[in-house]
């Protein structure tokens, strides 16, 4: 009995039958929101997302002078067989700076394979520590590439509210203001 390498077997599973052509997958990624990123220049930090995986690199805007950023930003990528088995997807969190180089803030590398809906929060770390979460939602096209045996499970959350120490971790909402009475 033969076995073959995982890149192999995706590779025969990602090949069209009739011409052998390579089927490629697409990837929309849903760039929703960050929370408590750490203040980067003296009181705020003005963050971006670079996000690179099989050799191609986007960005999101950069939002100015907060921690808690919101992009609702979709990024593209397409993606091959290789890319899809072996694959890292690498988020960056950066701090964007005028009259000197950007500043890295916090990252974290996510399996392609284990990719799936959302949306999802993930942890961001620089050095060993936590440095805030990312939440973020991904769609396939024309459907997600399969787990291949032995494959690490998904490790983001559905919920911040759903995991104590991240929420503990993250700044606490404002406060309810009173409601207004409704016109009559």
């Amino acid at each position: 009995m033969t076995t073959l390498s995982l890149e192999t077997q995706y590779k025969e599973d990602f090949e069209d039958d009739e011409d052998g052509t390579p089927v490629r997958l697409y990837l929309t990624l849903h760039v929703i929101q960050a929370r408590g990123l750490p203040i980067a220049d003296e009181f705020s930090s003005d963050p971006y997302l670079t996000v690179s995986v099989g050799g191609q690199k986007r960005r999101t805007r950069a939002v100015q002078a907060s921690t808690d950023p919101r992009w609702e930003e979709q990024l593209q990528f397409e993606l091959d067989a290789k890319t899809c088995a072996s694959g890292m997807l690498s988020l960056r969190m950066m701090d964007e700076n005028f009259l000197k180089n950007d500043i890295q803030m916090c990252s974290a590398e996510l399996l392609v394979y284990s990719l799936r809906g959302g949306p999802w929060w993930c942890e961001l770390n620089h050095s060993g520590e936590r440095r805030g979460v990312l939440q973020l939602r991904f769609e396939w096209t024309p459907s997600p590439p399969p787990v291949p045996p032995g494959g690490k499970p998904f490790l983001m959350r559905p919920s911040v509210q759903s995991d104590a120490s991240l929420a503990k971790s993250l700044p606490k909402p404002p406060a309810p203001t009173a409601a207004t009475p409704a016109a009559a």
